[in-house]
């Protein structure tokens, strides 16, 4: 099986404590880049603050998501990390492939559990193109209750929806790589870093093309861009290592699946 940890070595700034029996720990980097993302002179700072509470909560929920219905089917010792490129649910035991699956989906299950409802009350208070209603002109008096709910409408359904893109390694792609194992052994990996390559090189050029036409001023805006044109480096460079080295791992239906694969949502960033 290939090795790949994405966990950020613990500092002495890192934020810790349990939920659910659950450690938890932030590194640093992760409100520095939310802060990056949320920061716009625009708006006023309060708003800022929200968006960045707002992204907290919801990679937080998509972690538990997964956590809990790992410790559901069965799993013991997980942690929850939330670091520079998102989130990570780290668990020291597997189950048999349905439950990861299910467990895989459960984390942008337990993100559209909070953004439908956000988006329910947001359609009923503002209308239903609430969700692309700018934050940066509005002057309702109602203003904060609008960014909270397009900020949890935005994370939770929109990335939810991109999370599930067949890309590795996003919760799409894992699901992906099972479903080669189940259905194409013979393919092993190497089938599953293709198709995920060439949808992440598709989704690049999306980006950019959406980047070109709606906006072309703010660069933070070209961070999908950069985030599916790293991916798709990253997936080619997997399927070389297969092409070179074999794959160990395809094929086996229970077999142990490390650390990282338990989720690797380190792309959850607009």
């Amino acid at each position: 099986m290939l090795e790949i940890r994405m966990e950020p070595q613990r500092t002495a700034w890192d934020l810790r404590w349990s939920m659910f029996r659950i450690p938890v720990r932030v590194h640093p980097l992760f409100w520095l880049i939310c802060l990056w993302f949320s920061y716009n002179k625009e708006i006023p700072f309060p708003a800022v603050l929200i968006s960045i509470a707002c992204m907290f909560v919801s990679i937080l929920v998509h972690e538990f998501g997964h956590a809990l219905s790992h410790r559901h089917y069965g799993s013991r010792d997980m942690y929850i990390v939330l670091h520079s490129m998102g989130g990570l649910c780290i668990s020291t035991g597997t189950p048999p492939r349905w439950p990861r699956i299910a467990s895989l989906l459960w984390g942008p299950g337990a993100g559209f559990l909070l953004g439908v409802p956000a988006y329910i009350a947001g359609a009923v208070l503002f209308g239903p193109k609430f969700p692309i209603q700018s934050v940066f002109t509005s002057s309702n008096e109602q203003y904060y209750l609008l960014v909270t709910l397009n900020a949890l409408v935005w994370i939770n359904m929109i990335w939810g929806f991109v999370n599930l893109l067949p890309i590795f390694p996003l919760d799409g792609g894992q699901i992906l790589r099972e479903w080669v194992q189940w259905k194409r052994p013979q393919r092993g990996d190497a089938f599953a870093f293709k198709i995920s390559f060439y949808t992440a090189l598709a989704a690049t050029v999306v980006s950019i093309g959406l980047f070109l036409a709606f906006d072309g001023k703010d660069f933070r805006n070209l961070y999908p861009a950069f985030l599916f044109g790293s991916i798709a480096y990253s997936n080619h460079k997997l399927r070389q290592q297969i092409e070179l080295y074999g794959d160990s791992g395809g094929g086996h239906d229970d077999g142990p699946r490390q650390p990282w694969e338990q989720d690797a949502d380190w792309w959850k960033r607009s």
